[in-house]
């Protein structure tokens, strides 16, 4: 990877770490806040996107090893949102084009970090890697963790969050 590149990777980092603290997702916890087994780690999924005008765009996903939470291998989760099949969608796009409907997609940015607050029980915390540490300019010696207010990207339960967040903002 050219330096270039780790530049382009580094700033889409940052920006993944401030829509955290935008969406008032997670706030900084002392690490003996925590209890055993409710810590879950978080890494960054890096890919190329591209801008609107086809042009490369490095972007970061950070994401939590939501395998591993707690309630969801306890069974206590409830998980089910409305999604499309592939039969469905292509239904759909069958049925427009017979009726010449013209038809688009859109992408809401940061939606999982949008979903409404965990209740008290559900909290987790998040360990960072020492390079996402280093970018808040929090210690790199795990002494801080970070508590988690509402979904983030890999839980399973943040697509049935974020659908009960538009919902209740969509009747308002």
């Amino acid at each position: 990877m050219t330096l270039e590149d780790r530049l382009s990777f580094a700033e889409a980092k940052k920006a993944e770490l401030a829509s955290f603290f935008q969406n008032d997702v997670w706030e900084i916890d002392d690490q003996s806040s925590a209890p055993e087994g409710r810590v879950l780690k978080a890494h960054f999924i890096l890919k190329w996107s591209k801008h609107a005008d086809g042009t490369p765009r490095a972007k970061a996903r950070l994401k939590n090893q939501g395998f591993r939470d707690p309630d969801a291998l306890a069974g206590v989760l409830t998980t089910e949102s409305p999604t499309l099949s592939r039969l469905a969608r292509n239904y759909i796009l069958v049925i427009a084009a017979m009726n010449g409907w013209l038809t688009f997609s859109a992408d809401i940015s940061t939606a999982f970090l949008q979903g409404k607050e965990h209740e008290a029980s559900r909290t987790l915390w998040i360990r960072l890697s020492n390079e996402a540490n280093r970018m808040l300019g929090l210690p790199s010696d795990g002494s801080k963790l970070l508590r988690l207010k509402k979904p983030m990207y890999g839980l399973c339960d943040a697509p049935r969050a974020w659908f009960l967040e538009a919902d209740r903002k969509s009747v308002v």
